[in-house]
């Protein structure tokens, strides 16, 4: 399962560049995995992440 969307890269001035993620995979690893119910992992996406509320019809 690739779940990274891009990798984390040291910047020159010191600071780092954050590394992305596809969000609807790794709702569905915490789901399947029993880390998060469904119902969970749904109220987290439409709390922390209302732009990809589209996501919950696929997980």
């Amino acid at each position: 399962m690739e779940a990274r969307a891009s990798k984390g890269q040291p910047n020159r001035g010191g600071t780092r560049v954050a590394s992305t993620w596809h969000l609807a995979t790794i709702a569905k690893w915490l789901i399947n995995k029993n880390h998060m119910s469904r119902e969970r992992v749904i109220a987290v996406i439409e709390m922390h992440f209302p732009a990809h509320d589209s996501l919950i019809d696929s997980i």
